[in-house]
């Protein structure tokens, strides 16, 4: 964790050293309503299934370079960690199937693109379409025999989102940030060959406080 959150303020600040135009930066506060998708890292056995959302706090950097007056670049990063319990369908478990009791979650985002925003007074409203990468863990613990056994996934790809939301600014440089953003992956394909991989519905609200250069 500590790892992906140096990286990402590494190159948060790298991207705004870029230009000598207008910069801001951004660091605060996010929660993520996760689709955690169980049924994929279960191989979609039987009616076992998770109660289909995680709520994960973590944090959400970004920096923004000005292009032309409404037009910005964004290099965004966010991590987002939690848990959630599981809870079992009626469906037919197959005998020996070993039942989870909770998940638990880190999910990473590194995402780049475009932001149109305007200047009302105090006020900057914007909205952004971004691309770029998903990472997500998942532990998830199992009940055999009386004992907790751990089974851990990992997965890493293609994501988009958009979004937006508003600056307002405090004092001087300082502004305060509320935004909203659609994140869209697809990790985790079924364990077993021929199963589809839907579109995980994630949705990040962050806050904190901007630095206008």
């Amino acid at each position: 964790m500590r790892r992906c959150f140096r990286l990402a303020i590494f190159l948060v600040l790298f991207v705004a050293s870029l230009s000598a135009q207008t910069t801001n930066l951004y660091g605060g506060y996010s929660i993520l309503s996760n689709d955690l998708h169980i049924t994929k890292i279960l191989g979609e056995i039987g009616d076992v299934t998770s109660n289909g959302r995680g709520s994960l706090n973590g944090w959400n950097i970004s920096g923004e370079i000005k292009v032309i007056r409404w037009i910005g670049a964004v290099a965004d990063f966010a991590g987002s960690y939690g848990s959630d319990p599981i809870a079992l369908g009626s469906g037919i478990v197959p005998p020996g199937t070993r039942l989870p009791t909770r998940i638990n979650t880190r999910f990473y985002s590194y995402l780049f693109g475009p932001r149109l925003s305007v200047e009302v007074r105090k006020i900057r409203p914007f909205a952004e379409v971004l691309v770029g990468a998903a990472s997500q863990s998942l532990d998830l613990d199992f009940v055999n025999a009386g004992l907790t056994i751990r089974d851990s996934e990992h997965d890493t790809h293609l994501a988009t989102a958009f979004g937006g939301g508003f600056d307002y600014r405090v004092i001087g440089p300082l502004e305060w940030r509320v935004e909203a953003d659609y994140v869209a992956s697809r990790l985790f394909k079924g364990v077993q060959p021929g199963f589809s991989t839907p579109v995980q519905h994630n949705v990040r609200l962050s806050t904190g406080i901007v630095i206008r250069f």
